[in-house]
């Protein structure tokens, strides 16, 4: 499971569990909704993290193209 996976799993416990999370713990659920909050963020940290990697690896694939050519010619 990769770290986006877990924190939507957080956020689905969470939601599944709201009553039973409010009721027994001394949470209230803005507390709860902050960690969900949270999770949110991190989920699209990581996501933004995952295609910047995915375009930094398009970029590099394209520079060394160019260095291929120019090698060639000279």
């Amino acid at each position: 499971m990769n770290e986006i996976e877990m924190y939507k799993e957080v956020q689905k416990i969470l939601d599944d569990n709201k009553k039973i999370i409010t009721k027994s713990t001394s949470y209230d659920w803005e507390e709860v909704s902050y960690i969900k909050r949270e999770a949110e963020y991190k989920i699209e940290l990581l996501e933004s993290m995952q295609d910047l990697m995915r375009e930094n690896e398009e970029l590099r694939s394209v520079l060394v193209e160019i260095h291929n050519v120019y090698k060639k010619r000279g």
